[in-house]
This record gives C-alpha cells, structure tokens and sequence, in this order.
C-alpha cells in the first residue's frame, strides 16, 4: 500500500482484521520500486473493513505503509499479496 492517500484509521481497520484491538503505530520508511505500481486506499466512513475501500494501482510518490499492532492475539509478520500491505507485529497485551 502507498502511504500517499493512507490514513491513521485504515491502520485501525487492518489490525482489527487481522484480529488485533488497535493500530498502535505506523510508519512509511520503506521505499517503492520505481517500476512497480502499489495500491492507493480511499475508505469513507462507513467502511468498516479495508477491503470495503477503494483501491487503485499507480505509482506510489511516498513510502510503502507499515502498521503496528497491539490487541488478544499474538500474531507472525506477514504480507498481504493482494493489498503489498506489510503487518510488522502484533503483540500480546500483557
């Protein structure tokens, strides 16, 4: 995912899929391949999934998104292919 129209909640709706409570932080530090198109996401607020969200391919001019989760379960780092979305962690409360 490009970081160029991501916002905070798209996070929050991320890491609820994936079974979390909340995103507790993101970041945008990776960098996109020049020849590679990313998805961009536009949610409205009636969304409660990111895959309700729009989405289109083109190039990404900002960093690729990162988000970091806190919730119940402990959960392995792993890619979403179909969105280039990257899940760093997310870890047990306690």
């Amino acid at each position: 995912m490009c970081s160029t129209t991501w916002k905070e909640e798209y996070s929050h709706l991320v890491c609820k899929d994936v079974g979390c409570a909340k995103a507790i932080t993101q970041d945008y530090e990776s960098k996109p391949e020049s020849n590679r198109e990313y998805y961009h996401v536009s949610c409205e607020h009636y969304h409660h999934k990111l895959g309700q969200c729009s989405r289109f391919k083109g190039k990404c001019d900002g960093g690729l998104v990162s988000v970091y989760c806190v919730g119940e379960y402990v959960c392995a780092s792993s890619s979403s292919s179909s969105f280039f979305l990257k899940i760093k962690t997310c870890f047990h409360p306690y």
